[in-house]
């Protein structure tokens, strides 16, 4: 006879365990994101410690490459697929080496005009604001910023406008295979034109240096 009250008999699996390969993309982005704020704090100390920072800049150099490494080998993609990610930021004609520059840009469908453009006159910063009409898919969270005296781009191939002023195009990208190019005529994500001090309130410049870390993340694991 069968007891009544005997609790019924199931069987209990063990629960699986959580992937290892969600972790390395977690820490891969972790360290991608550790290493460009430790950029910009090498950046802005650099004068007050010296050589010290070319320390710091190798430690980002270093964190940038394994957390790229970790977020491809947690998405599963081939050794030859874990670096993918290629950002240019030119300058203008007095302060850039064209000719070694561009035989790199070249390849993706880029170029760097030997120009000056969006120049500034001394604290006339609205001579160097350029404003986005519509939210971006690159800059969501960006209205205004601030560029000046910086090379635009010619276009070929593979390369496509990103945002462009009176014709010019200022910011560019290419799908190369798998991989990502970014381009833009001036290393605008520097010091003074992020950190509040120096750009009035209304320049986004730091907002769009994050929106353009976050969307240069995103790419190192799209398929």
């Amino acid at each position: 006879m069968e007891n009544p009250y005997q609790s019924p008999g199931a069987v209990v699996e063990d629960r699986e365990k959580p992937s290892s390969s969600l972790g390395d993309v977690a820490s891969g982005q972790k360290l991608v994101i550790y290493a460009i704020l430790l950029y910009f704090l090498a950046a802005a100390l650099r004068t007050a410690v010296g050589p010290i920072a070319a320390l710091a800049f190798l430690a980002c150099l270093v964190m940038s490459w394994v957390g790229i490494y970790k977020i491809a080998r947690g998405l599963d993609y081939p050794i030859w697929w874990r670096i993918v990610l290629l950002v240019l930021m030119g300058n203008d004609s007095a302060n850039m080496e064209f000719t070694h520059f561009n035989r790199l840009a070249e390849r993706f469908g880029l170029k760097f005009n030997f120009d000056d453009y969006h120049k500034v006159t001394g604290n006339q910063y609205e001579m160097g604001a350029f404003t986005m009409t519509v939210q971006d898919a690159i800059f969501p969270t960006t209205h205004k910023f601030y560029i000046k005296e910086l090379s635009t781009l010619q276009l070929s191939g593979p390369a496509k406008a990103h945002f462009s002023d009176k014709g010019n195009v200022i910011i560019a990208t290419a799908k190369v295979g798998r991989g990502t190019v970014f381009a833009v005529g001036d290393p605008w994500f520097y010091n003074e034109y992020t950190d509040g001090r120096k750009l009035p309130a209304e320049f986004e410049n730091f907002s769009a240096a994050r929106d353009a870390t976050q969307w240069l993340i995103k790419q190192t694991y799209t398929k």
